[in-house]
């Protein structure tokens, strides 16, 4: 097979995703629109960082410079620069790598759990 740069791999199973996750040294998701961003978290949870389009769905949970880098929607040159940047400065990795796996572990399904279960018993209890 030749080499390239892309290989499209097709579904992959749930059990497999944080090894495939992990496997990179980050994930840009140059989104132009997105629902909730859920690949991002999951790969905040990994512990790699990522570099996401500016978009309501990834501000709503994540920060530029602190949990993520986010570029501009359509735009080569900054996703470029962004995806060097997590890859070679430490520093910022490592603070993308820690602020991320925060995020993502606010959101687990845990704590969205508990949070309705939490709502439920408030309305049921309220009637």
């Amino acid at each position: 097979r030749d080499a390239c740069d892309v290989i499209e791999l097709g579904p992959v199973d749930a059990e497999r995703m944080p090894l495939l996750y992990r496997a990179t040294d980050v994930v840009a998701t140059p989104s132009t629109r997105e629902g909730f961003g859920l690949g991002a978290l999951e790969a905040a949870a990994a512990g790699v960082p990522n570099v996401l389009s500016d978009l309501p769905a990834f501000r709503e949970h994540h920060v530029d410079e602190q949990s993520c880098l986010m570029v501009p929607v359509g735009d080569s040159g900054p996703l470029a620069i962004a995806l060097v940047r997590a890859i070679r400065e430490a520093p910022l990795r490592e603070r993308l790598v820690e602020e991320g796996r925060r995020v993502a572990m606010s959101l687990s399904w845990d704590v969205s759990a508990g949070s309705h279960e939490s709502i439920y018993r408030d309305l049921l209890t309220g009637i």
